[in-house]
């Protein structure tokens, strides 16, 4: 259990072959607060580590199966343990010997016999610094779901040129960020630059008259990014970005906010070295995270108007007609892949991409009606799956409140029901939420989508406190080449295990992602790797 809360001050695994020690240890931490599990060998540690949340290992250098360094090493090569803290407990006193230990991995040593008491004071100073840790990484979510909030506060009835102009200014508040570019690219012959804002605006240059240069370097950086969400843009003329920013300028990225066949959004951003401003991972993340509530502010306000009277009425005739149909893609334990639940999609006749679909309905205020469409003909449908698995379904926070989306939900007792609160509509009112999902019934739990992509999900994990928190694709593409993220990951599992979420990650689609999730301890996947999108009628079941 972890420091700060009622119970145990943390939990220690002891792992000594000498049965005397064992006690000795086990029972003096005992007696200080500390909640201890112990192991006799490697093997039985690793078992330990598996199943249970440790906040520090006394590993002993000498056992029957395997070396406390190997062991170490074993600990430090696997993303979940790699920053556990370790203390060394040996007999040898001679410097090599803590110098091997220390350069493999181990963060404090001490030698046998031991002074019960400073053993104490050392575990504890490795707790200090765990807290210390985790403080930063609560900070961290804490700023930028400030800043989500800023940009979510944007009001949706703005022009575009104003939406654009708030949106970039906010942006500049982000940590390496030296200015940002807000670009409307919309067919081949309305192109605009809507926006520019320098962090540092006694370096910013005139800016606007470099607009039509600017914009088509854009929209081929666009045009080549194949299908990275965040492409590092090398091609992005220094000079072109200079001029808006001065002559200090790194790394510049494209950021597609509003990507539809009718209209592509485009914030660029230039970052300062990473030497002044820290790793530009860092930069690339925090875009990555606001896109979600970036597409809310700028997208309304583009699509807006161009919908016209006979597109409405379009969109009416396929609720009318249900021109559409759900599709059930299955959530997996990632540590034996066994089915345990469902997440209803819908899919169209006409073969529109359904988020294309979902943001013209909402353009021409329809898009209540869809939802409740949607969901009552996956409702409908998903009494047929196999099992008794949930049925996980998306549901916009603002339709929580219509009598019709309460009734449907409630009714639905033929399963567990899941319902996924989506990061496209803002929550003004976290107590009439959770109080709508109380009122829903006891079968019915909740879960933040796509948390990562968008740090007004981050809020909501903060103020609903979820049954699940799902992770955004985007972190999980490629996780297996990038132990940033996986760092960030297992922030983020951590917190969610301490309030009592479960992680599921989504947009699972190669092995080498799945062994690396399963290895950081995150619990569920779904994705392409599992089970694709399919109708009741071709569902399987593991």
């Amino acid at each position: 259990m972890a420091a700060g809360t009622d119970g145990p001050e943390a939990r220690i695994l002891v792992v000594d072959d000498d049965p005397a020690v064992l006690r000795l240890l086990e029972r003096a931490l005992t007696r200080r607060g500390f909640e201890v599990l112990t192991a006799a060998d490697g093997a039985s540690a690793g078992a330990v580590l598996d199943d249970a949340l440790v906040d520090v290992v006394l590993l002993d250098t000498v056992l029957p199966d395997m070396s406390g360094l190997e062991i170490l090493r074993r600990l430090r090569e696997t993303p979940r343990t790699a920053t556990l803290p370790v203390i060394m407990v040996t007999g040898r006193s001679e410097p090599a010997d803590r110098v091997d230990g220390l350069g493999a991995g181990a963060d404090d040593y001490v030698v046998k016999p031991v002074d019960l008491d400073e053993l104490v004071a050392r575990v504890r100073a490795q707790l200090r610094g765990r807290d210390a840790w985790r403080s930063q990484v609560a900070d961290l979510l804490h700023e930028r779901a400030v800043l989500a909030g800023a940009l979510a506060a944007v009001p949706r009835d703005e022009q575009p040129e104003q939406a654009a102009a708030q949106v970039a200014d906010l942006l500049t508040e982000l940590p390496g960020v030296q200015g940002v570019v807000v670009v409307d690219l919309d067919g081949e012959h309305h192109r605009a630059l809507l926006a520019h804002a320098a962090a540092d605006t006694s370096t910013a240059g005139p800016g606007l008259d470099l607009a039509p240069s600017l914009v088509a370097e854009v929209a081929q950086a666009l045009g080549t990014r194949g299908d990275d969400l965040l492409h590092d843009v090398t091609s992005l003329g220094r000079s072109t970005t200079a001029s808006l920013f001065g002559d200090d300028v790194g790394d510049a990225y494209v950021a597609p906010v509003l990507d539809d066949h009718d209209a592509v959004i485009a914030a660029v951003v230039v970052n300062a070295s990473a030497e002044d401003h820290g790793p530009r991972g860092a930069v690339r993340a925090a875009v990555l995270d606001l896109l979600p509530v970036i597409d809310q502010t700028l997208g309304r306000a583009l699509q807006r108007g161009r919908l016209s009277g006979s597109a409405a009425a379009s969109l009416r005739k396929v609720i009318a007609e249900e021109a559409f149909f759900p599709v059930f893609q299955p959530i997996v334990t990632l540590d034996g892949l066994h089915t345990v639940g469902f997440e209803a999609l819908t899919r169209f006749t006409d073969g529109t991409p359904p988020d294309r679909r979902f943001a013209e309905a909402a353009a021409a205020g329809l898009g209540a009606d869809f939802e409740l469409a949607t969901l009552t003909a996956a409702a409908r449908t998903a009494v047929d799956l196999p099992g008794d698995s949930y049925l996980s379904v998306n549901v916009s926070a603002a339709l929580l409140g219509d009598r019709g989306m309460r009734e449907l939900l409630a009714g639905f007792t033929s399963r567990p029901l899941v319902v996924e609160l989506t990061e496209h509509e803002r929550i003004d009112d976290y107590d009439g939420v959770r109080q709508a999902l109380v009122s829903l019934g006891d079968h019915v739990r909740t879960s933040v989508d796509d948390a990562g992509s968008g740090w007004a999900s981050l809020r909501h994990v903060f103020s609903l406190q979820p049954d699940f928190v799902k992770l955004d694709r985007e972190w999980v593409r490629g996780i297996h080449e990038d132990p940033a993220r996986q760092a960030l990951l297992m922030g983020i599992n951590s917190y969610a295990e301490v309030s009592g979420a479960a992680v599921v990650a989504e947009g699972v689609e190669v092995t080498e992602e799945h062994d690396v999730l399963r290895s950081l301890g995150i619990p569920f996947g779904q994705g392409y790797l599992f089970g694709r999108p399919v109708p009741c009628d071709e569902v399987g079941f593991a």
